[in-house]
């Protein structure tokens, strides 16, 4: 099935992050923990868990929210967005918010300031590069490289996100360039805003540097604030590519609506956005669900056309064209 090639290709990507001592013993997956903290989180899952069968009248409604992580309110209508606010890729815009935080961490002069045998601890705090900061307690071994810590964010800007909450974190680092390799957040609630979108999420994230990107493994719930209703983006894999002046995404996993139940979702070409866009050029996204009429899985895919219009097409009966319906071209904005 699918379904469990996805799980397989997850659980390799957990084998490699068990590789950094400090990262397995907190890393889980299943929509997050309590760990991240000692209040309890009141996001739940309690939706669907069944595979979703894509049809006419959800499509665009699953695959945009796929897209973005998880629903803004948007509607569709023939051709049109009728309501709420037209998808942003949140789940892109929350990793690059997270992953600049971590590099604000400030390593160079913890050694001058406590030495406990190989054991260094340094606070500071980071400041957003729209505002807000995040104050951080680290902790980490020079010889070994482990570390751990907490980070409260102050209502911590970055990538157009505002987060506050508090998460724990641990990891491993280069001792000698002081260099991250590889960092996992864990958290039980922290609040964002972009625009009118206003969310909670409670989970993991986990991110691995390599040459010239980094692999991203998360899974966590979202709730929507404004309807209070909560989404589930489970045993994802991104991979994030910096170019000059452009960065590409790609995203393969599950996600679950509270109404329809799950998708499996993957880029089968990566999304594109190029610096000063919002919304990508180029890429697709295809999520696929339950066994249609013509024996094989419903399914539709979301195309970026450019940096201001995208379009989606759905197989309603599975026999692998995406001819059934389509929303024709819609405004990102």
């Amino acid at each position: 099935m699918q379904k469990d090639r996805f799980i397989r290709k997850a659980i390799i990507r957990t084998l490699v992050l068990s590789l950094f001592p400090m990262i397995f013993g907190i890393f889980g997956c299943g929509g997050g923990g309590e760990s991240g903290g000692s209040t309890p989180s009141s996001i739940t899952y309690t939706g669907s868990t069944t595979e979703a069968a894509i049809t006419s009248t959800n499509a665009g409604t699953l695959a945009e929210d796929a897209y973005s992580g998880g629903s803004m309110g948007t509607l569709f209508a023939t051709g049109a967005v009728t309501a709420g606010e037209s998808p942003r890729p949140r789940t892109l815009q929350l990793t690059k918010a997270l992953k600049n935080a971590v590099d604000g961490v400030d390593l160079s002069a913890a050694r001058y300031e406590m030495i406990a045998g190989a054991s260094i601890t340094r606070s500071g705090s980071t400041a957003g590069d729209c505002g807000g900061s995040a104050a951080y307690t680290i902790t980490y071994d020079d010889v070994s490289g482990n570390f751990s810590g907490t980070m409260s964010f102050n209502s911590y800007c970055s990538e157009n996100t505002v987060l506050s909450g508090s998460a724990v974190f641990s990891g491993t680092i280069n001792t000698v360039t002081e260099e991250f390799l590889a960092f996992i957040f864990t958290f039980t609630e922290l609040t964002g805003t972009s625009g009118v979108d206003s969310f909670s999420l409670k989970g993991n994230i986990a991110f691995t540097r390599q040459p010239s990107s980094f692999n991203v493994t998360l899974d966590w719930l979202i709730r929507n604030n404004n309807t209070r209703m909560v989404y589930w983006m489970h045993n994802c894999s991104m991979t994030l590519t910096e170019g000059s002046g452009y960065v590409d995404f790609q995203i393969s996993g599950f996600y679950y609506d509270p109404d329809h139940g799950y998708v499996s979702i993957s880029t089968t070409n990566p999304f594109r956005i190029y610096s000063g866009d919002q919304h990508p050029s180029e890429g697709i996204l295809v999520i696929t669900g339950r066994t249609g009429s013509a024996s094989g899985s419903t399914a539709a895919r979301l195309t970026a056309l450019s940096p201001t219009t995208y379009r989606v097409d759905a197989d309603t009966d599975g026999d692998g064209a995406h001819d059934d319906w389509s929303s024709g071209i819609l405004n990102w904005n």
